[in-house]
């Protein structure tokens, strides 16, 4: 398909639960989601619509008239409630619905509609059907009567971007009363609006994501200007489901003490100190912990004079950063033992310079200091670090993964 772009409605649809049905009843699950299959991909194309692709649990379709969608989108939903349709599995399937324009690359759709589509189905419950008002606004007068339209307002998408007019369509034979939609505003937090989306960098969002589940702390590296606020932010939006207490943003880029870092966070989950009580006890029961970065202190024993007692606030060690002051990375994680948090593993190639490259290559003892943090018994996160404005890193990082791996082996 040729590079083009154009007003396009986008309908995507997926199966609430589809994990936990698959753990308990793969067998089962292979027959009828072949069902669902069949029956989503006929409702799309018997009302003028297109596959894009099927998503491993639902459709990503698209189709010229946003009427057709959601005809199509009801007939998906009727078509389910049979108990028969899918092998005596109840699928609840949730859908989403806007209109935008679109770029069509290699048999595929791109652009911010897509992504805003995607975001609309997100907060929906399984038997659900959300449209956006632009879509509203090319069908209000032309709904058949057995379909109606209720508004259920502005809402929050996970894309942070400015809120999204969200409507339900009510049909004949369709559930009509489901829970608050799963926007950013049924958990608690302060994710801020922004002003613009978030496009590209999928792969790295997913990353980071994947790491969030396997580590408690997760630290993004790169120079200024780079993004890695804005991605964090973005991450935060997408894994908020996974934390029903709460998602915070805490600013700690203007301290210039780590000891102001414990009232930093208090105030902004609301924890207020109390006579007798001092915040950070406060603080410990929540189970919050920081890491300092040791930039720009150069050795251990100005990082721990920094750091003080506080038993919250613990080290994240860059290891090139003790390699560009001359000091020995791995004498230096023994002396910051006790309070690790987080290393960075990072080669530099010459003191003086902080110019990172491929382990090995470089001047700090990377394999010693994975021998040290063995001996210590270091059970936090270790990231492979690799800066570059240069050129494309990953091949190092690759390379240097595989170094680890020996290492720790």
């Amino acid at each position: 398909m040729s590079d083009h772009s154009s007003l396009t409605t986008v309908l995507f649809t997926d199966i609430e639960g589809s994990t936990r049905l698959w753990e308990r009843e793969p067998e089962r699950m292979r027959h009828a989601l072949a069902l669902h299959d069949t029956l989503t991909k006929n409702a799309v194309e018997q009302n003028g619509g297109a596959v894009v692709k099927m998503t491993g649990d639902g459709v990503h379709a698209s189709f010229d008239d946003p009427l057709d969608a959601i005809v199509a989108a009801v007939a998906i939903q009727r078509a389910l409630a049979e108990p028969n349709a899918t092998g005596d599995i109840e699928f609840r399937v949730r859908c989403g619905i806007h209109a935008g324009a679109v770029e069509r690359r290699d048999n595929d759709f791109y652009g911010g509609a897509v992504n805003r589509c995607a975001r609309i189905m997100s907060v929906a419950h399984g038997g659900q059907i959300l449209v956006s008002q632009a879509v509203v606004t090319l069908v209000d007068d032309r709904l058949p009567p057995s379909v109606t339209l209720r508004d259920l307002g502005n809402v929050r998408l996970r894309d942070l971007t400015h809120p999204e007019r969200v409507y339900q369509i009510a049909a004949e034979r369709l559930r009509r009363d489901f829970p608050a939609l799963r926007s950013l505003e049924s958990t608690p937090n302060n994710l801020s609006h922004q002003l613009t989306s978030f496009v590209g960098r999928d792969r790295e969002l997913e990353d980071v994501k994947r790491l969030l589940r396997e580590a408690r702390l997760v630290t993004l590296h790169g120079p200024g200007g780079l993004g890695k606020t804005r991605m964090s932010l973005q991450v935060a939006a997408d894994v908020i489901d996974a934390y029903p207490d709460g998602v915070w943003f805490v600013e700690l880029a203007p301290l210039n003490d780590a000891r102001l870092v414990p009232q930093a966070v208090a105030s902004v989950v609301g924890v207020k100190e109390e006579a007798g009580r001092p915040v950070i006890d406060a603080l410990e029961k929540l189970g919050l912990r920081y890491a300092y970065e040791n930039e720009p202190e150069k050795t251990p024993k100005k990082i721990l004079n920094k750091l003080g007692k506080n038993p919250l606030i613990g080290v994240c060690a860059d290891t090139g950063w003790f390699g560009t002051h001359g000091y020995d990375a791995a004498d230096a994680l023994r002396e910051l033992a006790p309070r690790l948090m987080h290393v960075h593993l990072k080669d530099v190639l010459r003191a003086g310079t902080h110019e990172s490259c491929r382990y090995g290559q470089g001047i700090v003892p990377l394999e010693r200091c994975v021998q040290v943090l063995q001996e210590v018994g270091y059970t936090g996160a270790i990231t492979v670090e690799h800066e570059t404005a240069a050129y494309d890193p990953s091949e190092d990082c690759a390379a240097s993964l595989e170094l680890l791996k020996s290492w720790l082996d």
